[in-house]
């Protein structure tokens, strides 16, 4: 589900401006990371390809860990569905193809 997802930084504060406390993992176009934080508006943004250069003591455990497992889980057609789609009577890639 890779291009569900986003990475934004909840950052500190640093002299001069600011710095970068953890990363989260924030579903596409939201404010929230997994873990349930809520990240600001302005906070620096990254793809989600960008996982694997985020350096391990700025990641944020429990986003990480339940990113893993939804990533694991989901078929590969996962990265286009979502469900406001379904909801709006759009069907998924494999939808009456007997997928």
């Amino acid at each position: 589900m890779r291009g569900g997802y986003q990475l934004r930084a909840e950052h500190r504060p640093a002299n001069p401006g600011r710095a970068v406390r953890r990363w989260h993992v924030v579903p596409a176009h939201r404010l929230t990371g997994l873990c349930r934080r809520l990240t600001e508006p302005v906070a620096e943004v990254r793809p989600i390809a960008d996982c694997w250069d985020v350096d391990l003591d700025l990641r944020c455990p429990e986003c990480w860990a339940q990113y893993a497992v939804l990533s694991a889980s989901l078929p590969a057609w996962a990265d286009s569905w979502s469900p406001g789609r379904a909801r709006r009577g759009v069907p998924s890639r494999g939808a009456g193809r007997g997928d």
